[in-house]
């Protein structure tokens, strides 16, 4: 129910004169009330456990990103991880015409 629809109704109420109208108004505003405040109780609940595996995802998550990100020392890939690159002497640079090789 939306707040205009609320505020037509409790005027509504306000300006019946005969009490079994009055009583069946009342009566109608308060179940369709019951419900609404039912369904705010079901999200609440729902964003709750929405907002736990959300936590539960992110955690997860940034473990692994620090598995992944871990500096390993060089004996962790059992020596198959490649070797430095060597480097290169001035002299390997340029050939014999003094061409860049």
């Amino acid at each position: 129910m939306l707040k205009e629809e609320f505020n037509q109704r409790m005027a509504e109420i306000g300006r019946c004169e005969d009490d079994v109208e009055r009583r069946t108004l009342i009566v109608n505003l308060t179940n369709d009330a019951g419900e609404d405040y039912d369904e705010r109780d079901l999200f609440s609940q729902r964003n709750e456990q929405l907002t736990a595996d959300l936590d539960k995802a992110q955690k997860a998550n940034m473990d692994l990103f620090l598995q992944v990100t871990a500096k390993r020392e060089p004996d962790d890939d059992g020596g198959k991880g490649d070797p430095p690159p060597e480097k290169r002497k001035f002299e390997d640079l340029f050939d014999e015409k003094g061409a860049i090789k």
